[in-house]
């Protein structure tokens, strides 16, 4: 599968504060240059969220448990 999904997520912590998650899902037939796009585009997002983003990679068949919840 060719598909590449960017997922962005932010929850409010129990101090006020937020945290901010972005993943990015590769699909199993996805190119290189396709994955570099995506790791590309997941920077660029959490600059424009201010720097703050934990970013996680993710490939189809080996999802963290946090994308998957």
């Amino acid at each position: 599968m060719h598909v590449v999904l960017i997922v962005s997520r932010t929850i409010a912590l129990k101090s006020g504060a937020l945290r901010q998650d972005i993943h990015y899902w590769l699909g199993k037939d996805t190119s290189q240059d396709e994955a570099g796009a995506a790791a590309l585009m997941t920077v660029e997002l959490d600059a424009a969220l201010g720097g703050r983003a934990v970013q996680y990679r993710e490939v189809q068949g080996h999802e963290t448990e946090r994308f998957l919840s």
